[in-house]
């Protein structure tokens, strides 16, 4: 590498800025996805665990302090729970569109008997 030159970090900003759910999604993905890479660097067994657990691990082997292993695990919760909340939005609104075609079919059933 040139002095003076970075190397560019590969899927820096990839996904659509309007889309924040896009956005936060490939920001949990891509910070789990490097904090796998680092456990396997730094020769932690068994990578494919839960990250919380690679994080332990790594602060064991002296790579991360309490502190920002905190801090990243406590990213990682916020993350999961916005991702949840648009999936369980998303499950809301096909339960209840369920619900109101089975409704239409009942009085429909109901209107005709």
């Amino acid at each position: 590498m040139e002095i003076g030159k970075e190397e560019k970090d590969e899927n820096l900003f990839s996904p659509d800025p309007t889309d924040a759910n896009l956005a936060l999604a490939w920001l949990r993905i891509e910070v789990e996805k490097r904090i796998r890479k680092i456990a396997e660097i730094n020769d932690v067994k068994d990578t494919n665990r839960g990250v919380s657990l690679l994080l332990h691990q790594l602060v064991l082997k002296g790579f991360f302090d309490e502190s920002t292993t905190s801090g990243l695990a406590n990213l990682l919760s916020i993350l999961n729970g916005v991702q949840a909340i648009t999936k369980g939005n998303q499950l809301i609104g096909i339960l209840n569109a369920k619900i109101r075609f089975e409704s239409k079919k009942k009085i429909a059933a109901i209107i005709s008997a």
